[in-house]
């Protein structure tokens, strides 16, 4: 059963873990070219390593003997919260910083006669990039963290008691 203090650190864990990543979408939104999506992948990383501190803090609580399964377990829910907190928050930072992302192409004959790649701007590739990594990067850089980490934190490898 999920203790209110649980919640609370895990909700912290996943605010710090969102900001980092964001920081880096906001680099690379403003940096306006998919040569940059380098910028995404160390934020993937850095959300990694607020798992990791998450997962490490975690133990300690529990005096350096959690149980791995209740560590990879809570790692996991971190990491979700996370990242459903940074798809919206990517979700705003697109809204302000690109406002035109959202708009729909002028209904005009001219805009329908053109090719889709002749159309001005790159938008919904670039909302296509962001929430992908958002999403599946995150997610596949927290699990291995959040998978592996918790048998190697573990002082008492002997039992799970």
């Amino acid at each position: 059963m999920l203790v209110m203090d649980q919640v609370k650190s895990y909700f912290l864990f996943s605010i710090g873990a969102e900001s980092v990543y964001c920081v880096t979408a906001y680099m690379f939104i403003s940096q306006d070219s998919f040569s940059s999506s380098w910028i995404l992948f160390v934020g993937n990383v850095l959300f990694a390593m607020v798992i990791a501190a998450f997962i490490f803090t975690y133990n300690m609580r529990y005096k350096m003997n959690a149980k791995p399964q209740v560590m990879v377990a809570a790692g996991h829910i971190t990491s979700v919260m996370g990242i459903v907190i940074s798809c919206v928050v990517i979700f705003l930072l697109l809204a302000i910083v690109t406002p035109h992302i959202y708009h729909v192409a002028a209904n005009n004959s001219d805009a329908l006669e053109k090719a889709p790649p002749t159309l001005q701007g790159n938008g919904h590739g670039l909302m296509l990039v962001l929430f992908m990594n958002a999403v599946f990067g995150n997610i596949a850089a927290s699990s291995f963290i959040s998978i592996v980490l918790p048998f190697t934190a573990k002082r008492f490898q002997k039992s799970d008691s």
